[in-house]
């Protein structure tokens, strides 16, 4: 089953699909009345979002980081950085098999026609 009639079946509107979902044993989508913060309490994104600011500008004592300054912000970035320590045997098994990397099979970010 898709998305769509796993999403319809939720609302529980239409009984055939009632009926599919319990003959088939599909599984099913639960549907909340609230926010999911609100119905599993510590529930947050694993991606952060950090504002991105203008190389020309220089941090100072100053600087808030929840500034409002439009200027020196041009964008956001939402992702995550994990860095951990590595051992030297580590840094010499990674010269000789480097480790496999995270994205490496992205489309072509060029423009299309479509």
């Amino acid at each position: 089953s898709d998305w769509w009639s796993k999403y319809y079946h939720a609302l529980g509107k239409d009984p055939r699909l009632e009926r599919v979902f319990k003959e088939r044993g599909l599984p099913t989508l639960k549907m909340y009345d609230e926010e999911l913060e609100k119905a599993h309490g510590r529930f947050r994104d694993i991606m952060e979002v950090v504002k991105l600011q203008r190389p020309d500008n220089e941090l100072s004592s100053d600087f808030e980081e929840d500034s409002d300054d439009e200027d020196a912000h041009v964008g956001l970035f939402k992702g995550s950085f994990k860095i951990y320590p590595i051992t030297e045997e580590m840094h010499k098994r990674a010269e000789i098999e480097p480790p496999e990397l995270m994205f490496q099979n992205l489309p072509s970010n060029t423009p299309q026609d479509v």
